[in-house]
């Protein structure tokens, strides 16, 4: 792929404390651990992606959301 976006959305976790009736939000995805997503993050960066939106399920859940951020 030649041409990337300045924004990228990532969804960080699948998981959420919610149970709502209208959500068509993925289940029980896989995380990739802090490592992983280190090594995603720099390629987009290499690619000229300006901007990570991070999504979820609910992102606040990871305990290494924190690190994610920064």
């Amino acid at each position: 792929m030649d041409h990337f976006p300045e924004i990228v959305t990532f969804r960080v976790t699948s998981r959420c404390t919610k149970d709502c009736d209208f959500c068509y939000g993925p289940k029980n995805i896989p995380e990739l651990d802090f490592s992983q997503l280190q090594k995603v993050f720099s390629l987009l960066a290499k690619k000229g992606v300006k901007s990570i939106t991070i999504t979820g399920g609910e992102p606040l859940l990871r305990s290494d959301i924190k690190k994610i951020i920064n």
